[in-house]
């Protein structure tokens, strides 16, 4: 290497590493402190709340759209077959099939088919149900949904979901498109299902409407949603499950089984015929305990069964009317967590409850128990 190449590489270097001085002597800014709004605790933070790009000259900002009612839709019916009443016990689906139907003669309409994530109200349409519970004792309840989980992934891409139905064309709103009702309560429901079009972007974060340019098929089309007629349900609880506590707390460090604490018991209500509840006989039932963590200072616990429910399987039971059986007395087979030793080296709370299926197959009726806390103390 000659004498000025050798200079000429010198200088090149001590000019790099004055650049690197005097990047690393300025203050970043702390992106944080710029967005306040912080991401869902499951889910990556959205990009558009940690880099918002700039909106273009040309592009005005769009009005927020809620989750207010919206105008409905002159031609646009959601149908569902059978009308009803239908019958169910609970844990199970009224089984029904929905359509969203262009009652038109003559107009043609683009609409959105529902896709994952129209459950959770993230992507285009919005589909949902709404219900309410009369009681055997005459009073009429709100039902809210049960907490709603799933992942974070999901199908935001809606403009390509975009279809055109002619006069008298459907398409389907699955039930898995919507988050069903836990119904566990004996009685009356009546529920409708929505289908809201809003034309958001595609975000489960934001609220503002896409410009039209951006909606594909849906152009300029406004907001509106659809609701269908009630759907009449009629909830049968032919059996009961009782869950007791036999002590109200255990000190922290002191070790427990389930089993040890807990009373579970079964109990014929009425004489509503079993044979359509047990199903086939060749199927056992079983019971499984969940453990939740209750209070704001976690238990810090140890074995158990937190995340991870504790089951047991059961024989064929056909309780007489009136007749009350021991659970626990039943068990056939455990899990390996059931008879674990537990063991908390904090104060807290700890809820549980239990779940009773009468026979191991799919779609069959769920008997949730009534919730007890255990208290840890110091």
């Amino acid at each position: 290497m000659s004498r000025f190449t050798l200079i000429g590489f010198l200088a090149l270097l001590a000019a790099v590493a004055a650049a690197v001085m005097v990047l690393l002597t300025r203050t970043a800014p702390d992106p944080v402190a710029e967005v306040p709004i912080p991401p869902p605790p499951t889910d990556p933070p959205p990009a558009v709340a940690v880099a918002p790009a700039p909106q273009p000259a040309e592009r005005p900002a769009q009005p927020e759209v809620g989750l207010t009612k919206l105008p409905g839709h002159d031609d646009l019916k959601l149908v569902v077959d059978p009308p009803g009443p239908v019958r169910v016990y609970p844990g199970m689906s009224p089984g029904v099939e929905i359509k969203l139907v262009n009652t038109s003669r003559t107009k043609s309409h683009p609409v959105v088919r529902p896709g994952d994530g129209s459950e959770a109200g993230w992507c285009e349409p919005y589909t949902f149900l709404s219900a309410t519970l009369d009681r055997p004792d005459g009073k009429m309840v709100e039902l809210k949904r049960e907490p709603y989980g799933r992942c974070g992934l999901y199908d935001g891409e809606w403009v390509k979901r975009v279809v055109t139905l002619k006069p008298g064309d459907s398409i389907p709103v699955h039930w898995y498109n919507l988050v069903p009702f836990d119904l566990q309560e004996e009685g009356t429901v009546t529920m409708r299902v929505h289908y809201r079009y809003a034309g958001r972007q595609s975000h489960k974060d934001v609220t503002k409407a896409e410009p039209a340019a951006d909606r594909g098929g849906m152009g300029d089309v406004p907001p509106f949603e659809v609701v269908s007629d009630p759907i009449r349900v009629e909830v049968v609880r032919p059996l009961d499950l009782k869950l007791t506590l036999k002590r109200p707390a255990v000190k922290a460090g002191e070790e427990f089984t389930l089993p040890e604490l807990l009373g579970l018991e079964l109990t014929r209500r009425g004489d509503e015929p079993l044979g359509p509840v047990l199903n086939e006989p060749c199927y056992a039932g079983t019971v499984h305990l969940f453990v939740e963590v209750a209070s704001d200072g976690s238990p810090d616990i140890e074995g158990g069964c937190i995340g991870n429910p504790a089951w047991m399987s059961l024989p064929r039971l056909e309780p007489a009317v009136g007749e009350m059986i021991d659970l626990f007395a039943q068990k056939k087979s455990l899990s390996e967590n059931f008879n674990r030793p537990w063991k908390s080296r904090k104060a807290g709370v700890l809820r549980i409850f239990a779940q009773y299926s009468p026979n191991q197959r799919g779609g069959v009726p769920l008997f949730k128990s009534n919730p007890v806390e255990l208290t840890i103390t110091p």
